[in-house]
């Protein structure tokens, strides 16, 4: 899905939303992908600054309710798979935090070898 589809559902979603139900499963679905986005602009970020750690990462989100697992982890090769079973929100919101986390370290520690090794 391009930006340009995404525009496109978010303005339709907000189109169809009149009654409360469709708006309380339009504002959750909403709020997911703007985490998405986040987790998108986290994952560049990091790779732009030249993390490699995270070169093959890929997050799997799934917003069908009657499914068990809605998100997968993965930081690519043989080092497996995370699943959770929590609220979705939860788990993208703690995903977020940690990749923010490990993308404030990453600065520090370039910050350290810069003026480590100055050029």
């Amino acid at each position: 899905m391009t930006e340009s589809d995404v525009n496109d559902l978010r303005s339709k979603l907000m189109l169809i939303s009149k009654s409360d139900d469709k708006k309380k499963s339009v504002d959750e679905f909403l709020i997911i992908l703007n985490f998405a986005e986040q987790l998108k602009v986290i994952g560049m970020n990091l790779h732009k600054s030249g993390c490699n750690l995270f070169q093959h990462m890929s997050i799997n989100i799934f917003c069908d309710p009657e499914k068990k697992i809605k998100l997968e982890f993965s930081f690519g090769g043989n080092t497996g798979l995370l699943t959770s079973n929590r609220p979705l929100v939860t788990d993208l919101q703690d995903v977020i935090g940690f990749l923010e986390h490990c993308e404030k370290e990453w600065k520090e520690h370039l910050t350290l070898l810069r003026s480590s090794y100055p050029s």
